[in-house]
């Protein structure tokens, strides 16, 4: 860990900006995934903002209904403080279209809403029939329940396991699995608790992770999305290109 000073602070603001060359756009990345420090500024300055668009939103608002009773209560003017008022109101205009024109618009917000509904895709299952091992036939049962989208049966089935470790297929394939058909049948929470017991140095690892972060955007959990999405973009492999996608939505 390293202290944060001004420099870090104006790289940050160029890396939400969205301003920094690809290059160093990447080793902020990865910065951020090693440096406890830099990564709670990060969180600081994201705050920040989004507490600016919130205050400014509020002000807005304010001007806006004070403008409204004014030119309720107003009568014609005439002559330079006619015109000084004129000036006045544009000027006010002119303000407040420059908040709107920073504010994220609802187009934006609605896509910060969809990111689970437009980038999740059903792991393919392509299941091959296990051996008749302790476990492997309920295994079996629940693998062609998902391949026929019976989601409810697959859990059922999955449930029913009460020995991973004996599946012939190993662990790690199950809990993709269950923690996907649980997804679809609306236990979210346990989507992600199940998803998040694969392994790291398991095969199914990034894409258990890709889910979850799916998830966390789905219950609003944005803190756990941004930081497997940035886990995921600084591998730069399964989904990298796609998590920079997504981070610069979440940022913004």
């Amino acid at each position: 860990m390293t202290s944060i000073n001004k420099k870090d602070i104006e790289l940050l603001d160029k890396f939400l900006n969205g301003t920094l060359p690809d290059a160093e756009h990447a080793k902020v990345v990865q910065r951020l995934e090693v440096d406890k420090d830099f990564h709670n500024q990060y969180q600081e300055l994201t705050k920040e903002r989004l507490l600016f668009k919130e205050q400014a939103k509020a002000a807005l608002r304010e001007q806006a209904k004070s403008m409204l009773r004014e030119k309720k209560g107003s009568t014609p003017v005439k002559g330079i403080s006619g015109t000084k008022k004129i000036i006045g109101i544009a000027a006010s205009i002119l303000v407040l279209l420059g908040l709107f024109w920073f504010w994220p618009s609802q187009d934006h917000i609605d896509k910060k809403a969809q990111i689970y509904t437009t980038h999740f895709e059903l792991p393919q299952a392509s299941h091959t029939r296990s051996s008749n091992l302790p476990g492997d036939s309920l295994f079996n049962v629940a693998m062609y329940a998902y391949e026929d989208r019976n989601f409810e049966k697959a859990v059922n089935s999955f449930s029913a396991i009460e020995n991973r470790e004996s599946l012939s297929t190993g662990s790690d394939k199950m809990s993709l699995f269950y923690g996907i058909s649980l997804s679809q049948i609306g236990n979210d929470s346990m989507a992600i608790s199940t998803l998040a017991e694969i392994s790291e140095n398991s095969t199914f690892y990034p894409e258990a992770q890709w889910n979850i972060a799916l998830l966390a955007t789905k219950t609003e959990d944005y803190k756990l999305a941004e930081r497997i999405f940035l886990m995921l973009e600084s591998r730069g492999q399964f989904k990298s290109q796609e998590s920079a996608e997504i981070l610069k939505a979440l940022i913004d």
